[in-house]
Protein backbone atom coordinates (compact mmCIF):
# COMPACT_ATOMS: atom_id res chain seq x y z
CA UNK A 1 0.00 0.00 0.00
CA UNK A 2 1.39 3.45 -0.55
CA UNK A 3 1.72 5.84 2.16
CA UNK A 4 1.36 9.53 2.23
CA UNK A 5 3.90 11.67 1.67
CA UNK A 6 4.75 14.62 0.31
CA UNK A 7 4.88 13.32 -3.52
CA UNK A 8 1.46 11.99 -3.02
CA UNK A 9 0.36 15.85 -1.96
CA UNK A 10 2.41 17.74 -4.50
CA UNK A 11 -1.15 17.92 -6.93
CA UNK A 12 -2.62 19.89 -3.63
CA UNK A 13 -0.28 21.80 -2.11
CA UNK A 14 -0.81 25.33 -3.72
CA UNK A 15 1.85 26.92 -1.58
CA UNK A 16 4.72 26.49 0.88
CA UNK A 17 6.58 29.24 3.22
CA UNK A 18 8.83 28.03 5.89
CA UNK A 19 10.14 30.82 8.61
CA UNK A 20 11.63 30.60 12.22
CA UNK A 21 11.26 26.46 12.05
CA UNK A 22 7.70 26.79 11.03
CA UNK A 23 6.25 25.76 7.69
CA UNK A 24 2.92 26.96 6.51
CA UNK A 25 1.19 25.34 3.83
CA UNK A 26 -1.70 25.89 1.54
CA UNK A 27 -3.80 22.66 0.24
CA UNK A 28 -5.98 23.43 -2.29
CA UNK A 29 -8.87 21.00 -3.89
CA UNK A 30 -8.47 20.46 -7.76
CA UNK A 31 -11.73 19.74 -8.28
CA UNK A 32 -13.65 23.39 -6.38
CA UNK A 33 -10.65 25.50 -6.12
CA UNK A 34 -11.20 25.42 -2.41
CA UNK A 35 -7.95 26.20 -0.30
CA UNK A 36 -7.59 25.07 3.35
CA UNK A 37 -4.00 26.49 6.04
CA UNK A 38 -2.25 24.88 7.99
CA UNK A 39 0.71 25.38 10.21
CA UNK A 40 3.11 22.88 11.78
CA UNK A 41 6.65 22.78 13.68
CA UNK A 42 10.09 21.42 11.40
CA UNK A 43 10.98 18.46 13.89
CA UNK A 44 13.64 15.99 13.15
CA UNK A 45 12.99 13.18 10.95
CA UNK A 46 11.42 9.69 12.91
CA UNK A 47 9.27 6.42 12.68
CA UNK A 48 5.69 7.96 12.61
CA UNK A 49 4.11 4.77 13.42
CA UNK A 50 2.20 4.89 16.47
CA UNK A 51 3.22 2.14 18.84
CA UNK A 52 1.25 0.50 21.79
CA UNK A 53 -1.79 1.98 22.98
CA UNK A 54 -1.41 5.41 24.74
CA UNK A 55 0.54 6.19 21.97
CA UNK A 56 -2.68 5.53 19.33
CA UNK A 57 -5.07 7.55 21.87
CA UNK A 58 -2.25 9.99 21.58
CA UNK A 59 -2.54 10.27 18.09
CA UNK A 60 -6.31 10.46 18.11
CA UNK A 61 -6.40 12.99 20.53
CA UNK A 62 -3.77 15.25 18.20
CA UNK A 63 -6.75 14.87 15.36
CA UNK A 64 -10.03 15.49 17.49
CA UNK A 65 -8.04 18.48 18.37
CA UNK A 66 -8.67 19.68 14.78
CA UNK A 67 -12.01 19.10 14.85
CA UNK A 68 -12.31 20.81 17.84
CA UNK A 69 -10.55 24.33 16.77
CA UNK A 70 -13.05 24.37 13.52
CA UNK A 71 -16.09 23.48 15.76
CA UNK A 72 -14.99 26.00 18.33
CA UNK A 73 -14.55 28.75 15.90
CA UNK A 74 -10.62 28.76 16.45
CA UNK A 75 -9.01 31.12 13.57
CA UNK A 76 -7.04 29.43 10.77
CA UNK A 77 -3.22 29.52 11.10
CA UNK A 78 -1.61 33.30 9.76
CA UNK A 79 0.55 32.66 7.17
CA UNK A 80 4.22 33.34 7.92
CA UNK A 81 6.25 36.24 6.33
CA UNK A 82 9.52 34.70 5.13
CA UNK A 83 10.79 31.56 2.97
CA UNK A 84 13.90 30.83 5.17
CA UNK A 85 15.89 28.39 3.48
CA UNK A 86 15.50 24.57 4.97
CA UNK A 87 18.80 22.15 5.79
CA UNK A 88 16.99 19.21 6.02
CA UNK A 89 14.67 18.84 2.83
CA UNK A 90 13.56 15.76 4.20
CA UNK A 91 12.15 17.27 7.46
CA UNK A 92 10.61 20.07 5.80
CA UNK A 93 8.43 17.25 3.73
CA UNK A 94 7.42 15.25 6.82
CA UNK A 95 6.26 18.58 8.10
CA UNK A 96 3.93 19.13 5.34
CA UNK A 97 2.96 16.27 5.76
CA UNK A 98 1.94 16.41 8.73
CA UNK A 99 0.21 19.76 8.50
CA UNK A 100 -1.81 18.30 5.91
CA UNK A 101 -3.31 15.74 8.41
CA UNK A 102 -4.86 19.04 9.92
CA UNK A 103 -7.10 19.27 7.20
CA UNK A 104 -7.29 15.81 6.27
CA UNK A 105 -10.95 15.55 7.69
CA UNK A 106 -11.74 18.16 4.50
CA UNK A 107 -10.56 15.78 1.99
CA UNK A 108 -10.95 12.56 0.25
CA UNK A 109 -8.60 11.16 -2.17
CA UNK A 110 -9.83 10.77 -5.86
CA UNK A 111 -8.05 8.20 -8.08
CA UNK A 112 -8.89 9.55 -11.36
CA UNK A 113 -7.38 13.05 -10.42
CA UNK A 114 -4.25 11.75 -8.82
CA UNK A 115 -4.86 14.05 -5.79
CA UNK A 116 -7.12 14.87 -2.13
CA UNK A 117 -10.64 16.73 -3.40
CA UNK A 118 -13.49 17.92 -1.08
CA UNK A 119 -14.50 15.16 1.28
CA UNK A 120 -18.37 16.53 -0.17
CA UNK A 121 -17.18 14.33 -3.43
CA UNK A 122 -17.21 11.87 -1.91
CA UNK A 123 -20.51 11.84 0.74
CA UNK A 124 -19.65 7.62 1.82
CA UNK A 125 -16.82 8.40 3.04
CA UNK A 126 -17.43 11.26 5.51
CA UNK A 127 -18.78 9.65 9.30
CA UNK A 128 -22.00 10.62 11.27
CA UNK A 129 -19.53 12.70 13.40
CA UNK A 130 -18.33 14.67 10.67
CA UNK A 131 -21.72 15.14 9.46
CA UNK A 132 -23.26 16.50 12.18
CA UNK A 133 -21.15 19.01 12.66
CA UNK A 134 -21.70 19.53 9.13
CA UNK A 135 -25.66 19.72 9.28
CA UNK A 136 -25.49 21.69 13.05
CA UNK A 137 -22.37 23.79 13.28
CA UNK A 138 -21.44 25.83 16.34
CA UNK A 139 -21.59 29.06 14.58
CA UNK A 140 -23.25 31.37 17.33
CA UNK A 141 -20.26 32.86 19.62
CA UNK A 142 -22.67 32.19 22.55
CA UNK A 143 -22.63 28.41 21.41
CA UNK A 144 -18.98 28.38 20.93
CA UNK A 145 -18.18 29.69 24.28
CA UNK A 146 -20.36 27.71 26.17
CA UNK A 147 -19.41 24.40 24.45
CA UNK A 148 -15.93 25.22 25.45
CA UNK A 149 -16.82 25.77 28.93
CA UNK A 150 -19.25 22.53 28.88
CA UNK A 151 -15.98 20.24 27.03
CA UNK A 152 -13.54 21.42 30.53
CA UNK A 153 -16.02 20.39 32.87
CA UNK A 154 -16.11 17.21 31.10
CA UNK A 155 -12.37 16.58 30.92
CA UNK A 156 -12.16 18.15 34.42
CA UNK A 157 -14.85 16.09 36.41
CA UNK A 158 -12.88 13.70 38.47
CA UNK A 159 -11.06 16.96 39.88
CA UNK A 160 -7.98 16.78 37.40
CA UNK A 161 -6.85 17.33 34.43
CA UNK A 162 -3.80 14.96 32.81
CA UNK A 163 -1.32 16.49 31.27
CA UNK A 164 -2.22 15.29 27.39
CA UNK A 165 -5.94 15.86 27.77
CA UNK A 166 -4.58 19.57 29.30
CA UNK A 167 -2.51 20.13 25.98
CA UNK A 168 -5.74 19.29 24.14
CA UNK A 169 -8.09 21.94 26.07
CA UNK A 170 -5.04 24.25 25.97
CA UNK A 171 -4.53 24.68 22.47
CA UNK A 172 -8.50 25.04 21.67
CA UNK A 173 -8.82 27.42 24.36
CA UNK A 174 -5.99 29.42 23.70
CA UNK A 175 -8.09 31.57 21.21
CA UNK A 176 -11.01 31.32 23.68
CA UNK A 177 -11.79 33.57 26.38
CA UNK A 178 -11.16 30.89 28.76
CA UNK A 179 -8.39 29.66 31.28
CA UNK A 180 -7.59 26.47 31.99
CA UNK A 181 -7.25 25.97 35.83
CA UNK A 182 -8.73 24.20 39.02
CA UNK A 183 -11.53 26.81 39.63
CA UNK A 184 -12.33 26.95 36.17
CA UNK A 185 -12.74 22.90 35.99
CA UNK A 186 -14.94 23.35 39.18
CA UNK A 187 -17.81 25.59 38.33
CA UNK A 188 -20.51 24.30 36.92
CA UNK A 189 -22.29 26.12 33.70
CA UNK A 190 -25.91 26.56 35.21
CA UNK A 191 -28.84 25.16 33.29
CA UNK A 192 -29.46 28.83 32.42
CA UNK A 193 -26.52 29.07 30.68
CA UNK A 194 -26.98 26.25 28.95
CA UNK A 195 -30.85 27.10 28.08
CA UNK A 196 -28.58 29.80 25.70
CA UNK A 197 -27.71 27.85 23.44
CA UNK A 198 -29.44 27.13 20.12
CA UNK A 199 -31.71 24.10 19.79
CA UNK A 200 -29.98 23.33 16.78
CA UNK A 201 -26.34 23.49 18.44
CA UNK A 202 -27.28 21.06 21.28
CA UNK A 203 -26.58 17.87 20.36
CA UNK A 204 -23.41 18.91 18.54
CA UNK A 205 -22.27 20.12 21.73
CA UNK A 206 -23.11 17.00 23.67
CA UNK A 207 -21.17 14.75 20.84
CA UNK A 208 -17.66 16.99 21.13
CA UNK A 209 -18.46 16.00 24.91
CA UNK A 210 -18.50 12.48 24.51
CA UNK A 211 -15.71 12.78 22.29
CA UNK A 212 -13.56 14.47 24.56
CA UNK A 213 -14.29 11.97 27.43
CA UNK A 214 -12.94 9.34 24.96
CA UNK A 215 -9.61 10.77 24.80
CA UNK A 216 -8.51 8.39 27.75
CA UNK A 217 -8.11 4.99 27.40
CA UNK A 218 -11.58 4.69 28.79
CA UNK A 219 -14.44 7.72 29.71
CA UNK A 220 -14.19 7.45 33.79
CA UNK A 221 -17.32 7.55 36.42
CA UNK A 222 -16.84 10.73 36.71
CA UNK A 223 -17.08 11.91 33.20
CA UNK A 224 -20.05 9.39 32.34
CA UNK A 225 -21.75 10.77 35.25
CA UNK A 226 -21.70 14.33 34.07
CA UNK A 227 -22.25 13.45 30.58
CA UNK A 228 -25.65 12.27 31.63
CA UNK A 229 -26.76 15.35 33.18
CA UNK A 230 -25.62 17.21 30.37
CA UNK A 231 -27.62 15.13 28.23
CA UNK A 232 -31.03 16.22 30.36
CA UNK A 233 -29.93 19.70 30.46
CA UNK A 234 -29.74 19.84 26.90
CA UNK A 235 -33.21 18.01 26.47
CA UNK A 236 -31.04 15.17 24.58
CA UNK A 237 -33.40 11.80 25.34
CA UNK A 238 -31.21 8.83 26.08
CA UNK A 239 -31.11 6.94 22.57
CA UNK A 240 -30.21 9.90 21.00
CA UNK A 241 -27.33 10.28 23.54
CA UNK A 242 -26.71 6.81 23.29
CA UNK A 243 -26.10 7.59 19.13
CA UNK A 244 -23.75 10.76 19.62
CA UNK A 245 -21.60 8.61 21.97
CA UNK A 246 -21.45 6.01 19.00
CA UNK A 247 -20.33 8.48 16.48
CA UNK A 248 -17.98 10.36 18.95
CA UNK A 249 -16.90 6.30 19.06
CA UNK A 250 -16.36 5.71 15.65
CA UNK A 251 -14.63 9.06 15.26
CA UNK A 252 -11.88 8.55 17.38
CA UNK A 253 -11.20 5.22 15.59
CA UNK A 254 -11.01 6.77 12.06
CA UNK A 255 -8.91 8.88 13.97
CA UNK A 256 -6.35 5.89 15.48
CA UNK A 257 -6.79 3.88 11.94
CA UNK A 258 -5.71 7.17 9.85
CA UNK A 259 -2.77 7.17 12.61
CA UNK A 260 -1.73 3.76 11.46
CA UNK A 261 -1.75 4.46 7.99
CA UNK A 262 0.68 6.80 7.81
CA UNK A 263 2.93 4.20 6.57
CA UNK A 264 0.39 2.79 4.44
CA UNK A 265 -0.06 -0.72 6.49
CA UNK A 266 -2.07 -1.66 9.61
CA UNK A 267 -0.05 -4.22 11.16
CA UNK A 268 -1.37 -7.43 13.51
CA UNK A 269 -0.08 -5.78 16.37
CA UNK A 270 -1.97 -2.46 16.05
CA UNK A 271 -4.65 -3.83 14.63
CA UNK A 272 -4.97 -5.83 18.17
CA UNK A 273 -4.69 -2.78 19.63
CA UNK A 274 -7.64 -1.10 18.09
CA UNK A 275 -9.64 -3.85 18.54
CA UNK A 276 -9.46 -3.49 21.91
CA UNK A 277 -9.32 0.20 22.30
CA UNK A 278 -13.11 -0.01 20.41
CA UNK A 279 -14.50 -2.21 22.53
CA UNK A 280 -13.69 -0.23 25.71
CA UNK A 281 -15.51 2.83 23.56
CA UNK A 282 -18.39 0.34 22.58
CA UNK A 283 -17.59 -0.19 18.86
CA UNK A 284 -17.96 -3.31 17.66
CA UNK A 285 -16.24 -5.10 15.19
CA UNK A 286 -17.93 -4.88 12.26
CA UNK A 287 -18.32 -1.43 12.94
CA UNK A 288 -14.35 -1.00 12.76
CA UNK A 289 -13.92 -2.87 10.03
CA UNK A 290 -16.60 -0.66 7.95
CA UNK A 291 -14.61 2.64 9.51
CA UNK A 292 -11.13 0.47 8.06
CA UNK A 293 -12.40 0.37 4.83
CA UNK A 294 -13.95 4.07 4.92
CA UNK A 295 -10.21 5.75 6.10
CA UNK A 296 -8.42 3.28 3.73
CA UNK A 297 -10.29 5.06 0.56
CA UNK A 298 -10.25 8.33 2.06
CA UNK A 299 -6.72 7.87 1.88
CA UNK A 300 -6.70 6.57 -1.37
CA UNK A 301 -4.80 3.10 0.35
Amino acid sequence: MPDLTYERLKNNIADESVEDGMVYVSFRCPATGRVHHALTEIKPRADETPQGTRALISVARQGLGHSLQSALGSPPPRPVSGHSAVADRGALESAVVEAFEAVADQFAWDVARGAFVDIEALESSVCEFDRQLRRSPLTRPTDRRIAAKLLMEVAGSDGKIEEPERRLLRSLFSENTMRIDPAAMQRRTSPLEIDETSPAARETILMLAHAIALCDDKVSDHERQRLIELAALLGVKQERDAELHLWAAEKMIELILRGCYADGRLDAAERERIGKLAVNMGVNVALVAKIDVRVRTRRGL
